[in-house]
């Protein structure tokens, strides 16, 4: 497709030295942050420390640390090259069907993703219902709600080709409704179809901007409230007083050593930080911010090499500055769960409030305290995950075929805002339709997994292959991209593994515990 960068409105620029431009011009790795910080913040991040203790909290931080190295690799290779990321994926050598065999492999994984943001679109509804705010006792107020803001923008944007196909789409949902069993819109359900609407809103004008300054706002909003947590833990007194964190604690963290089972080390690493979609879209952004935009078609001359080494040290400057934050609110979240919830457990059927117990130290007001800080986290990984994805699934229809290529930026934007109100749409009815959040997340988790073996491979032959010779990193930066691509596979395919048996066992069922909890799935 049109690639976000193509330098129709301005001209190359050289990146700014100061500190004061840079910061003007970061804002992709905060998006991808706020899809980064979500579920497995929220719910996986702490099991690992209340089902390890401190010990696991090296192994925490160089599983965020690492992972950078590919994200990078893949974002130069863009930003250098003026593609977006699966432009690059279908140019890797191998058997081809209309496209790569890697875009292939990419097509299973994002159809599995559609499950996975539909669990999640689960999740802010059982959020919604643990705080007393179900709306099972008026399905048909919901639906129609719904329905007119979904609606609402798709006519204010001009999303349909004719206006009577709003029509038509109202008639079909309302007929579904009235031939729809007694009871069927519940509580989670009815929500579901809320937060779906609220999502298109927010994200059907298809800019940058209102996603980035989005993503900024609950990313900012959710790390005050877990530091505070922390704080209150630290400086509380009572029966609490004995759960504050130690210096000795720290220590038992950073001892570098691994539990007796390395499948909980495995787990870890997979539970946190970038995960493959995050890897696949966060150049997306990139493009999107200006930065190849700003570079210029390529030019084998001094001056162009110039500005493209100066766009490139900003684009690792926003890599590195979001790696900060999500690895500060994975650490934060890690240390609550292991001075909380060490040896209490988590249930399926009471994964609020057993989660709502790092914030006992708050008072009575933890457990509010969590609901809300768990909606924006949730909410905040559906917004900036759907718009993420959005980018992917235009450029997959072009690739396929399916939709021409856009002759122009407006066109391309148009196809990204169409996309950006089917993703939360299909992901709500998903969800409605199913209604099992658990095993929706967990197609979505293997599939990324699985995923992360051939992308790592990708970023290794794009350092090589893709990537102008004078923009390719140095001898340590290699060594670093390697170590970051080998633990990436050896990760990914012991998930998938490992997943499919947990799948497979047989369990007694009062045994069973959400995947949300013991597994968590690999980003959104």
């Amino acid at each position: 497709m049109l690639s976000p960068m193509s330098a129709e409105t301005t001209r190359p620029q050289d990146a700014p030295a100061n500190w004061g431009g840079i910061v003007k011009h970061l804002g992709p790795g905060l998006i991808v942050t706020a899809c980064i910080v979500g579920s497995g913040e929220l719910i996986g991040t702490p099991l690992a420390g209340a089902d390890n203790g401190f010990s696991l909290l090296w192994f925490i931080i160089m599983g965020c640390v690492i992972k950078v190295f590919v994200q990078v690799e893949l974002g130069r290779a863009a930003v250098s090259r003026g593609m977006t990321t699966l432009e690059l994926m279908d140019s890797v050598p191998g058997p081809r069907l209309i496209v790569s065999w890697l875009i292939w492999c990419f097509v299973v994984m994002f159809i599995c993703v559609f499950f996975q943001l539909g669990g999640i679109v689960g999740g802010v509804a059982q959020v919604f219902k643990a705080g007393g705010m179900g709306f099972e006792d008026k399905p048909l107020a919901v639906l129609l709600a719904a329905l007119a803001v979904t609606l609402w923008a798709c006519v204010k944007y001009k999303l349909f080709a004719k206006p009577e196909t709003a029509w038509f789409i109202a008639s079909v949902v309302l007929l579904v409704y009235l031939f729809a069993p007694s009871g069927w819109l519940n509580s989670d359900r009815s929500v579901a179809l809320i937060v779906s609407a609220l999502t298109v809103s927010l994200l059907a004008s298809g800019q940058y901007q209102h996603v980035e300054r989005f993503s900024v706002a609950m990313v900012l909003l959710f790390m005050a409230a877990t530091s505070y947590a922390l704080y209150a833990l630290q400086t509380t007194t009572g029966p609490l007083a004995a759960k504050a964190i130690t210096g000795a604690n720290i220590a038992e963290g950073l001892r570098f050593k691994l539990p007796e089972n390395l499948g909980t080390a495995f787990a870890a690493f997979g539970m946190i930080g970038v995960g493959a979609s995050e890897l696949i879209y966060y150049p997306y952004w990139c493009l999107e911010k200006g930065y190849s935009r700003n570079i210029g078609p390529h030019e084998d001359s001094p001056g162009w090499y110039a500005r493209a080494h100066g766009w490139l040290k900003i684009m690792r400057i926003d890599a590195w500055i979001s790696m900060v934050i999500y690895t500060s609110a994975t650490v934060v979240f890690f240390l609550l769960g292991a001075a909380m919830l060490q040896g209490t457990g988590v249930s399926d059927k009471t994964m609020i409030p057993d989660l709502s117990k790092m914030f006992s130290s708050l008072g009575p007001m933890g457990l509010k305290i969590f609901l809300v800080g768990a909606f924006m986290v949730l909410f905040s990984t559906l917004v900036s995950a759907s718009a993420s994805n959005a980018r992917l699934l235009a450029d997959t229809l072009v690739l396929y075929k399916i939709k021409s290529r856009p002759k122009d930026q407006s066109a391309r934007q148009h196809l990204v805002r169409q996309c950006c109100v089917f993703i939360p749409c299909a992901c709500a009815v998903l969800f409605v339709f199913l209604g099992k959040p658990v095993t929706m997340v967990l197609i979505g988790g293997v599939a990324q997994a699985f995923m992360l073996v051939p992308l790592s491979g990708a970023a290794l032959y794009f350092r090589y292959r893709t990537t102008p010779g004078p923009l390719r990193p140095g001898m340590l930066w290699t060594m670093m991209l390697w170590i970051s691509a080998l633990a990436m596979t050896v990760v990914g395919l012991y998930m998938v593994q490992d997943q499919l048996r947990k799948q497979f066992a047989p369990k007694p069922p009062a045994q069973e515990k959400s995947f949300l909890i013991k597994n968590r799935s690999l980003g959104a």
